[in-house]
């Protein structure tokens, strides 16, 4: 399959069922990160009462935020991806058959969420917006792990030399007070997580 709207000529696509075929999506055959059952697991997070707004930060081609919208018909999903490629194709999944009981909920906004606050700010990741974020960022830190350069895999597996602070930093800023946060993560990175999420959240119990 081919989809001919991404920003690179001809990107070879599968599309693919997720929640029992409920939900449907578009996503490159190789060469990108494909998505999985982490996503599932990042919408089945959120308690079925949730209500609002959520973000879903590097959202890739939409999975977690199409998961979430399908079940939780009282919110409105917003993913954030910096790939044009997999953005293009998160957009295009919301035009399927498939995903149209939830399309008019979700919207996708390329931005690069780890930049300074007022880059962010004018790409529309305002302050104080998110009633809730869930992400699944890159498990890997690149200044300890090996990481094939050249691979466009690289930027979804493994954070840049800042590790996962700015990716709190960015979810601190979204949250409106008494939002909620979720994230995956790898077991063996969680002292990682915890060190900046304490300094931008305060203690954790």
């Amino acid at each position: 399959m081919t989809n001919p709207e991404t920003p690179q000529s001809q990107q070879q696509t599968t599309r693919d069922k997720f929640l029992g075929g409920k939900v449907m999506v578009e996503q490159p055959a190789k060469g990108r990160h494909r998505a999985g059952l982490d996503a599932v697991y990042l919408a089945a997070s959120l308690p079925q009462s949730t209500t609002g707004t959520l973000y879903d930060l590097g959202t890739g081609v939409g999975t977690a935020a199409f998961c979430a919208a399908h079940r939780l018909p009282n919110i409105k999903a917003v993913g954030v991806e910096v790939d044009p490629v997999t953005a293009a194709l998160a957009r295009k999944g919301l035009s399927l058959p498939e995903n149209e009981s939830f399309a008019d909920r979700v919207s996708i906004l390329e931005s690069n969420l780890t930049a300074k606050g007022s880059i962010r700010h004018q790409s529309g990741l305002g302050s104080s917006i998110a009633d809730h974020v869930i992400m699944n960022p890159p498990y890997y830190d690149s200044t300890r792990f090996r990481v094939t350069p050249k691979s466009d895999r690289a930027p979804a597996h493994a954070l840049d030399e800042r590790g996962i602070e700015p990716w709190i930093k960015t979810a601190k800023d979204l949250l409106k007070d008494g939002g909620t946060l979720s994230i995956i993560f790898r077991a063996d990175g969680l002292q990682d997580l915890l060190d900046p999420m304490q300094r931008r959240f305060g203690a954790i119990d």
